[in-house]
């Protein structure tokens, strides 16, 4: 069974994506299975006039498992016929395509989803419209009686879906949904209101958040910081229901049943029906039906005294499923379940023998750990294709939650039954089934802060494929040397009997075993130290500002590089791993200021990653009308304010639980870095702004102003460092820029971060009132907002300046120079704007190149005296000059400027060392650059943007 499942599951997984398939699976099902049949068929036939005694090529096992996987095949096909017309619902793709509302009646498929952000609470809902797959999204919370097969009434927009979406189409409901009943509202409603008993029972009981998930997989209570230190520590399948869940209630009922005088059949009836109830109380979920149907096959199979094997209850498991729904094929979920079984299943026993004899470990123990090590090794593969990095830290932390975990389970599935007898009981029960919640939480946040807890490795197919190498080569190499596994020509090392003395291994089995060892051994190295090593080296160290790559949000690095301790972070991003990378890569380990620009998620959806590296923090002021006045130019401590805007708003709540300092932002507020006494060159003719370190002005908005919505109460930041001038215009819209623009703001800046991800709510007057060189998009890629707009672009190109994108360069550095020059890095090569080079004309350099080029650079600069010998880099655009200017005074400082330099993008010298191709860089250089320099203003230039 397993063979066959495994391949159907890989098709299915395939072919969803391609209409129409089911028709040519069929058609290739029956071909094979005749196929298979007549090959058996003749093969068999000559054997037997050949009057051989052994079995067929084809025999019974193996045209066994040819007629499986075709039946499998045909059954898959017709499948896809079948769902496939079922998604084609004619008025929910009419209202799609036309954009726009409709009622619908959907019919839940399984329990209510939902989150709760400072934006507030958002549900989704999954069910069918008249048998179309649909996601629904909610404002607010569900109704704690919707369950599975419940009937609710829904009025949105409607978005279709592609064809490889679990779901057929989207609809972002407006306002609330309505209950329609039905006759399974009883049971639904009785089902869903004590698993609301249960969450209602752990939310008053400090430390039990993870209860409800221990016993019925609702991880709605579970923080966002404690889950994603679970998730970081590979501890999140103890809140997701599974094998080992379904195990526990079987084995309860079958030892209380048992000690009842029931016979085996019984206990197995009685346990096939509490598993029946148990899957219906949890949901149809990925893990609960592999692990329900893996039970019921063995359940079944011991009802007729036939002892159960895993590996074709697995198989059984899947092969039902994926032809229950073939869109499951793709859930993250549902494979990382079956691997975990497989590997649980497959390298357990060995493991478990090996750490017994070698290790002298007992049971207790080596159980545990030779648990969390198959279920690592069998999934690591798959969890890279989710994110990057292997959680090496997640072995110790399974073997420290394993004890606990159980409990939980056990007490908290009590605590659910007796929550509907007595409260009191119930509540206790809760209280008791904290305690393992508890450890399981302080587990994860300690085992999150150790040193290598995370591994660097690649991720995606190519990651994926490398660890798969990686993993298996001493598997095979251990195979050699046992004599298990033989090579093509023959070479085999010789099984010995015990009393025999250990025979000679073959040098070219010898030769194969250091290949495959080293090999491994050097390609992991490779991998987690010496890439890492070499991405740290090549990353520049006098950098002042930084774009991280945080995908679709903003996260700035600003410092004055002769002070690089004194670190301030402008936002946090949406992704707490991006984040986390990005720190550890420009060697951030503590962070003096903290600015939030506003509320919205993709700003501070990361907070809790960082929050404990935070000396101070300055937050936007709240929407609507503000709780108590604040002065002009001065901002307050937001903490010692009422105490319900505290509560009510949840960044200001994470900052004060962690007792940081918070002010208020508004116009007129400072924010100063200073750089080390010792470190500055403070001459006697020293500018005030080039001893302060980084200065920081709040541009916007103006005190008293009552933003409509978050975006509007972004905070605008005016920048100097090294007499480089920055603008950071947050997630401001056309409105707030047009009023910058009205009160006389001096906006100019050599460099501009693009505000809200280069939407296409922006005022094209801003970019040459601005005058910037360069101009940072923060945005991730193919994110679903059409980010950022060509009109955006167009823009800032249009006044000059060079667009720098993250979702093509990664993290972006900025590295202004004392003597008129900057650099600019990028973490990976690619283009700046659409269809243009970032430097046209211009190879990309990689790290080793940068002095090479900066050398060169400055000998290519024009001095005033004498044109440069070689053409600079210039845009793709004819209309533009080949050297950009920058303009204006600084946006902070309010005494005139020195002249303002401009940018030239260097050009490598022609000599065969430094047009070494991308090709031809050395392994240990991995992170593409660039290269720019600025000249001084006094330069003459051919012509002006302006």
């Amino acid at each position: 069974m397993l063979a066959p499942s495994l391949c159907i599951w890989a098709v299915a997984a395939a072919v969803i994506a391609v209409p129409g398939a089911g028709v040519w699976l069929s058609a290739a099902s029956v071909v094979a299975a005749l196929l298979s049949s007549t090959v058996a068929h003749v093969v068999g036939r000559r054997r037997n006039r050949a009057g051989s005694s052994t079995d067929p090529v084809l025999g019974a096992r193996v045209l066994g498992v040819l007629l499986i996987g075709a039946a499998a095949l045909l059954l898959l096909g017709v499948r896809l016929i079948v769902l496939e017309e079922d998604r084609r619902h004619p008025g929910l793709s009419t209202a799609a395509d036309g954009g726009r509302a409709m009622t619908v009646e959907v019919r839940l498929s399984a329990y209510p989803g939902s989150r709760a952000s400072e934006d507030g609470t958002r549900s989704w809902l999954r069910g069918t419209v008249d048998a179309a797959p649909v996601l629904v999204w909610l404002d607010g919370a569900p109704d704690p009686e919707w369950g599975p097969g419940s009937r609710v009434r829904v009025t949105g927009g409607i978005r279709a879906q592609p064809p490889e979406s679990g779901a057929a189409f989207e609809i972002s409901a407006r306002g609330a949904a309505e209950s329609i009943p039905g006759a399974l509202d009883g049971i639904v409603g009785a089902l869903a209101e004590s698993r609301a008993r249960l969450a209602a029972a752990a939310a008053v009981v400090p430390g039990a958040e993870l209860v409800p998930g221990f016993a019925v997989g609702d991880t709605s209570p579970v923080p966002e910081r404690l889950d994603d230190s679970m998730r970081a520590t590979s501890l999140t399948h103890l809140t997701a229901v599974s094998g080992s869940n379904c195990a526990l209630v079987i084995g309860a009922i079958t030892w209380v049943s048992a000690r009842l005088g029931a016979g085996r059949r019984t206990r197995i009836v009685l346990s096939g029906l509490a598993l029946v109830g148990f899957v219906a109380l949890i949901g149809p979920d990925a893990s609960v039906q592999r692990a329900a149907v893996m039970a019921g096959v063995m359940l079944a199979s011991r009802f007729g005294g036939v002892p159960g094997a895993g590996l074709p209850a697995l198989g059984a498991a899947v092969l039902l499923l994926v032809l229950a729904d073939p869109w499951e094929s793709r859930q993250a979920g549902f494979g990382l379940s079956v691997l975990a079984t497989g590997g649980v299943l497959l390298l357990v026993p060995a493991l478990e023998e090996r750490l017994r004899r070698t290790a002298r470990l007992p049971r207790v123990l080596g159980l545990p750990i030779a648990m969390s090590g198959a279920s690592q090794f069998a999934c690591g593969p798959g969890l890279l294709l989710i994110e990057p990095g292997i959680p090496l830290v997640g072995i110790l932390a399974n073997l420290l939650a394993a004890p606990a975990a159980p409990f939980g389970t056990g007490v908290g599935l009590i605590a659910l039954l007796l929550l509907g007898i007595s409260e009191s009981l119930g509540s206790s029960a809760v209280v008791v089934a904290s305690w393992a919640a508890r450890w399981v939480a302080a587990v994860a946040e300690v085992c999150e802060t150790l040193p290598l807890a995370r591994l660097e490795w690649p991720g995606g197919w190519l990651g994926a494929a490398l660890l798969i190498a990686v993993q298996c080569a001493p598997l095979i190499a251990m195979g050699l040397r046992s004599g298990t596994i033989g090579l093509p020509g023959g070479a085999r090392v010789r099984r010995r009997a015990p009393w025999r003395p250990a025979p000679s291994v073959p040098t070219v089995v010898r030769v194969a075993i250091a290949l495959l060892v080293f090999g491994s051994a050097g390609t992991s190295a490779g991998i987690t130290v010496a890439v890492p090593l070499a991405e740290r080296a090549a990353t520049p160290r006098d950098w002042a500002f930084v774009a991280c790559d945080v995908g679709q949000g903003d996260a700035l690095l600003l410092r004055d590089p002769r002070s690089p301790d004194a670190v301030a972070l402008v936002d946090t991003g949406d992704e707490p791993e991006r984040l986390t990378d990005c720190l550890r890569r420009f060697a951030v380990d503590r962070i003096q200021r903290l600015v939030l620009t506003h509320d919205d998620r993709d700003h501070v959806g990361a907070l809790g990653r960082v929050i404990d590296r935070v000396g101070s923090a300055t937050i936007a002021p709240p929407v609507g009308p503000p709780v108590a006045p604040i002065g002009e130019g001065t901002s307050r401590d937001a903490c010692g304010g009422d105490p319900r805007a505290v509560a009510e708003r949840r960044v200001l709540g994470e900052l004060c639980a962690a007792a940081i300092p918070v002010e208020l932002g508004v116009a007129g507020s400072r924010i100063s870095l200073p750089s080390r006494t010792g470190d500055v060159l403070a001459s006697e003719g020293a500018q005030l702004e080039e001893r302060a370190g980084v200065e920081i002005s709040v541009l916007a908005p103006s005190v008293g102003e009552r933003p409509a919505d978050s975006n509007g109460a972004s905070l605008v930041l005016g920048v100097r460092v090294v007499g480089f001038a920055m603008l950071l215009l947050a997630d401001t819209g056309r409105e707030e820029q047009l009023r910058l623009q009205r009160a006389g703001t001096d906006l100019s800046a050599d460099l501009v971060k693009i505000a809200h991800h280069g939407s296409r709510d922006h005022d094209p007057r801003l970019a040459p009132a601005v005058g910037a060189g360069l101009a940072v998009v923060s945005v991730g890629a193919g994110n679903r907002y059409g980010h950022p707009t060509a009109e955006a672009i167009a823009s800032y190109e249009q006044a000059g300046s060079v667009v720098l994108r993250t979702d093509r360069l990664g993290s972006i550095a900025i590295s202004p120079r004392g003597d008129g020059t900057a650099r600019v890095w990028a973490e990976r090569g690619g283009e700046a704007t659409d269809g243009r080079a970032m430097s046209a004309g211009c190879p990309r350099l990689e790290g080793w190149q940068w002095q090479r080029a900066e050398a060169r650079a400055r000998s290519l600069r024009w001095d005033g005296s004498r044109r440069a010998r070689r053409r600079s880099c210039s845009s793709a655009d004819p209309r533009r000059s080949s050297l950009t200017v920058l303009h204006g005074p600084s946006a902070i400082s309010s005494r005139p400027r020195s002249p303002r330099p401009r940018f030239t993008t260097s050009k490598p010298p022609a000599t065969p060392r430094a047009r070494s191709s991308r090709s031809r860089a050395p392994p240990s250089s991995p992170s593409p650059a660039s290269s720019v320099s600025m000249a001084s203003r006094s330069a003459p230039t051919r012509s002006s943007p302006t």
